[in-house]
């Protein structure tokens, strides 16, 4: 694989995160069968029009160059590769975005998702007093559970983990560092490929008042407000891993719109995207950020 020496220097991880949206002439052949529950594109259209135009802004590092994303590059990859999303709903949808943007290719099959909302127990989730948390958010408990959870799924076959949670975490700060380095150590025993934790991405309240991405309202529902200082935590613990990249997406504070609730279900969820839709942009900087092992492979 051969990059463009004339297009300039390729973004660092940090750069990546200092640019704009631009508007730019969406390709044909986007559209997808997977994942009819958020395909909103399938729906009517109305909202084929909505997500058509969603994919049209794509992010722009300012002074560096974020390399584009090449499907049949990405296959040459994934067919000795594997690639995993592991975390809750929103890591699963950009799974299945992944596997639309390799555009039918049998190495999409290399690709999965394995489905964890808090990586730890409900009931660890909501424990309070010292006693509820000593029972339920038991270190050794949690540690050998996701030893088990890694080694049933075949983790250690993988060569990419995308890894997040984080929008269903009640447990404050402080409690989500402790309890997530219990589960960062069964990652680093067991898991020895590359590793990204995707930064949480809150949602956006009205989402259907947005039709392209810009300045949105208050963040006030649920447990969003949390969100930054919750990615900074995380970013830490799952920092220990020997082959860890932060894949920061912060920039989607600014994308109000392709939201499962800005169209025909109008307010109904304002923090799931629709799919295709504004996260496939997720998966064009995951590529960026495995450049290096893409390199190789090729």
């Amino acid at each position: 694989v051969r990059e463009d020496a004339a297009a300039g220097d390729a973004c660092s991880a940090e750069q990546l995160t200092v640019g704009s949206w631009r508007q730019t002439p969406l390709q044909p052949g986007w559209e997808c069968t997977q994942n009819e529950h958020r395909n909103c594109a399938k729906k009517n259209a109305q909202e084929h029009r909505r997500i058509a135009k969603s994919l049209e802004y794509r992010w722009k590092p300012d002074g560096c160059r974020m390399r584009d994303f090449d499907p049949a590059v990405m296959g040459g990859f994934l067919r000795d590769r594997k690639l995993i999303y592991v975390g809750d709903s929103l890591n699963g949808d950009m799974a299945v975005s992944m596997i639309c943007m390799m555009g039918g290719r049998r190495e999409a099959k290399h690709i999965r998702a394995i489905r964890s909302n808090n990586l730890i127990s409900e009931e660890c989730k909501f424990a309070k007093t010292v006693a509820a948390i000593e029972r339920a958010c038991n270190k050794t408990a949690i540690r050998e559970d996701w030893r088990e959870k890694l080694a049933k799924q075949r983790v250690n076959e993988h060569d990419v983990m995308i890894l997040n949670t984080g929008a269903h975490w009640y447990g404050g700060i402080q409690k989500a560092k402790v309890v997530m380095g219990w589960v960062s150590e069964a990652i680093n025993e067991l898991f020895h490929g590359r590793l990204l934790y995707r930064t949480i991405t809150f949602g956006h309240e009205q989402c259907h008042k947005y039709s392209h991405p810009g300045e949105t309202g208050p963040v006030t529902m649920y447990n969003w407000a949390t969100f930054p200082e919750l990615n900074a935590a995380l970013h830490e613990v799952f920092s220990t891993h020997p082959k860890y990249t932060l894949l920061n997406v912060s920039m989607f504070d600014m994308r109000g719109d392709g939201h499962i609730g800005g169209g025909e279900n109008t307010g109904r969820d304002c923090l799931h995207y629709c799919v295709p839709g504004p996260i496939n942009e997720w998966n064009r900087l995951l590529y960026h950020n495995i450049w290096d092992e893409i390199h190789r492979a090729a």
